[in-house]
């Protein structure tokens, strides 16, 4: 690829982290996941202890952190270690390797089709997905598990198309290294291999490529195993067996496809779009289909069967992971040799799909956070906690005070209030924490801040606010 097409592919990326950056703060709303995520990388970089304090509620928190891959831990531990800790420095990893994940996917489209049309719509079209943007913008470890998902099926192109095994050889320690930050990055590392021998037959780069992969996730394991049992047991096995669906494969598969339209309700042709992109070729013009597209046909039906089997339907994530592949896929056959008919009903699906995440995503989100911004703003919140929490006190508290707890000096835990421990209680003032408790009679309610949310164009976009409650503990701080 030219030095020119190659800037073109950065515009779209660099736009999409510099808007997003600019609503990082506001849009979405700090909550349960980013803390639950990055509370261990926190307490490691900046005192030192291997452990969380958002799950004391569970066993075994208190000595270890174990629930996810070490991945998406290490990142946030070298960027607390570095810049210190804050919402910014949580928010915007995560928003990088979003914006480096639409650039490998327009590279990757435009390495299979030599076209930079398909491989900007291929950018366009992600970087408008409303999860790619959420997940991206809140702490989570999505993006970074799709970008070297992504990097592992460019060196397998590459190593196609060379046959130097260096490239082989990058695609399984890429596809090793995206184990390490998701579940569902773990599935879809099986997917490529297991599509890369269904499409090559080629046994011995098989072989080479799962094994590649599989070492950065055995040595996770191992050492879990072998030092810290117990609590990898507790938390790795018992978190993944809690995602395990079961064997119910009819009721499964039907439950994805529902799962999958729910979250994508308000984004009809979207979908239409991806579906119409995967049957046309298939079903009238299949001599002029790319090998390329083919794998990647293959590695979204791989990691849908194998995410429609395995996962529980709790999540909006998992189903994002096959989505994009999907995206991909469709965008290596526009502008193929279809015939005129099915060209053209594929352009006005491509303008409506555009039209579908413009007007239902793009502008009504950005809008009501502009609109919201004063209910959204997180300033008041941490200037209240600082003000009535004094440095140094224990507070059971809720996701949402996370970084304002800590900013005023003190120590929050999500968990249960204990009246010989906690000093000062956060509740949300709606009463909808995941963490359902009764205040016990020795606190006081002190202050109530936060706003409620104003509807923007009838709909608040955000499923909570930042209205809390503070209770004192009138024996721990009479």
């Amino acid at each position: 690829m030219s030095l020119p097409k190659k800037l073109l592919l950065t515009i779209l990326p660099i736009l999409y982290i510099m808007v997003n950056a600019y609503f990082l703060d506001i849009y979405p709303l700090f909550q349960y996941d980013e803390v639950y995520i990055n509370s261990a990388s926190h307490q490691y970089a900046m005192h030192g202890q291997f452990k969380s304090d958002m799950h004391p509620h569970k066993k075994g928190f208190e000595w270890g952190y174990f629930a996810h891959p070490p991945g998406h831990f290490a990142i946030q531990y070298m960027v607390y270690k570095i810049f210190g800790f804050g919402w910014f420095q949580t928010r915007f990893t995560g928003l990088i390797f979003g914006g480096i994940f639409i650039f490998l996917a327009g590279y990757l489209t435009n390495t299979c089709t030599k076209q930079i049309r398909n491989a900007l719509l291929c950018e366009f079209t992600l970087m408008l997905n409303p999860h790619i943007v959420y997940t991206s913008s809140m702490g989570r470890m999505d993006t970074e598990a799709m970008t070297f998902s992504t990097l592992a099926i460019i060196f397998i192109y590459i190593y196609q198309n060379t046959q130097k095994n260096k490239f082989l050889y990058l695609a399984g320690f890429a596809a090793g290294i995206s184990c390490m930050f998701h579940l569902c990055a773990i599935l879809l590392a099986i997917s490529i291999g297991v599509s890369y021998l269904i499409i090559t037959k080629k046994w011995k780069s098989f072989i080479i490529f799962g094994s590649l992969a599989a070492v950065p996730l055995s040595m996770w394991v191992g050492y879990g195993m072998l030092f810290h049992r117990q609590y990898f047991y507790q938390q790795a096995i018992g978190h993944s067996t809690e995602k395990w669906a079961g064997m119910h494969i009819i009721y499964n598969f039907v439950d994805e496809i529902v799962r999958t339209g729910f979250n994508y309700r308000f984004f009809p042709f979207y979908i239409l779009f991806i579906l119409c992109g995967l049957l046309f070729p298939l079903l009238y013009n299949k001599r002029n289909n790319s090998p390329y597209f083919h794998l990647l046909i293959l590695i979204f039906l791989i990691d849908f069967i194998f995410t429609s089997l395995l996962m529980t339907k709790v999540s909006g994530y998992y189903n994002l992971y096959y989505i994009v592949i999907a995206n991909i896929a469709v965008c290596t056959i526009w502008q193929l040799r279809h015939t005129h008919i099915l060209q053209v009903v594929y352009n006005w699906l491509i303008i409506l799909c555009t039209v579908n995440l413009i007007i239902f995503y793009a502008i009504p989100h950005y809008a009501a956070a502009l609109a919201q911004k004063n209910e959204r703003d997180y300033n008041p919140i941490s200037e209240g906690i600082k003000k009535i929490i004094p440095p140094g006190v224990n507070v059971c508290g809720i996701p949402e005070a996370w970084y304002a707890v800590i900013a005023s000096g003190s120590n929050i835990e999500v968990t249960f209030p204990n009246p010989q421990k906690h000093h000062y209680i956060i509740k949300n003032k709606h009463n909808t924490d995941f963490l359902r408790y009764d205040i016990p009679p020795n606190y006081v309610p002190v202050a109530t801040i936060g706003k409620e949310i104003t509807p923007f164009m009838g709909f608040t976009f955000s499923s909570t606010d930042y209205q809390m409650t503070i209770y004192k503990n009138t024996i721990l701080c009479p």
